[in-house]
């Protein structure tokens, strides 16, 4: 189970998500930042199945 501190900074990402798409705030960061960091994500679970090899990552 996470820590509360863990579930306190999702709650306030999401809230602040939220705000961003329902409001006139813009979100903190843009669509390329996290189109990177999905892609940088996926490429951990590529190289942890076959045991840590080393995988480019395309940009």
């Amino acid at each position: 189970m996470p820590s509360s501190a863990v579930t306190l900074k999702l709650v306030v990402t999401l809230d602040v998500f939220a705000q961003a798409i329902t409001g006139p705030t813009p979100f903190k960061t843009d669509g390329a930042t996290g189109r990177r960091d999905i892609r940088i994500i996926e490429a951990v679970y590529v190289s942890v199945a076959p045991g840590g090899e080393i995988v480019s990552i395309v940009a």
